[in-house]
């Protein structure tokens, strides 16, 4: 094997699979925000509501964003409708960030919209090669976690 072999980055037909995948998500997102009149930021802080309500600092975090860029951003899509701020039952100092039914009818039809393509594609497989691509899909997306697992852990 040359350097430049050990040293380029692997380009095996998984990687290829999983750029092109990336990229048509990112496509995908990009349209669904500009849909929607908001920006991919807006988009990605609204996609982390999918499982319900969060505080402001949970979101920015999973983001990376400051304090007062989440709190900027929230303004933005509260101005919209698309979440609202409400008290915490269990602690009504917290505040949580909550999606909207707005949310769900502008930007979750377009969602769904995808979810009805790719069910459909997925009548043309057999079920051992469905679930083999869940299992796939699963794979990579642990192989993703990990890594980042590894690339925030010190040393």
């Amino acid at each position: 094997m040359s350097n430049e072999e050990k040293t380029r980055p692997p380009d095996s037909e998984l990687i290829q699979a999983c750029r092109q995948l990336y990229g048509a998500i990112e496509d995908f997102d990009q349209m669904v925000a500009e849909i929607a009149g908001i920006s991919k930021s807006d988009l990605r802080a609204l996609n982390r509501l999918e499982s319900g309500p969060l505080q402001a600092g949970e979101i920015a975090k999973s983001l990376g964003l400051t304090t007062g860029a989440i709190t900027t951003l929230i303004d933005r899509l509260e101005s919209k409708s698309l979440v609202i701020r409400t008290r915490d039952p269990k602690d009504r100092r917290v505040v949580l960030i909550e999606p909207t039914p707005k949310l769900f009818t502008q930007i979750g039809s377009i969602y769904r919209k995808m979810a009805v393509a790719l069910d459909e594609r997925a009548t043309m497989m057999s079920s051992k090669e469905l679930a083999q691509c869940v299992k796939s899909l699963q794979l990579v997306s642990d192989v993703y976690r990990e890594t980042i697992r590894s690339l925030d852990s010190p040393g």
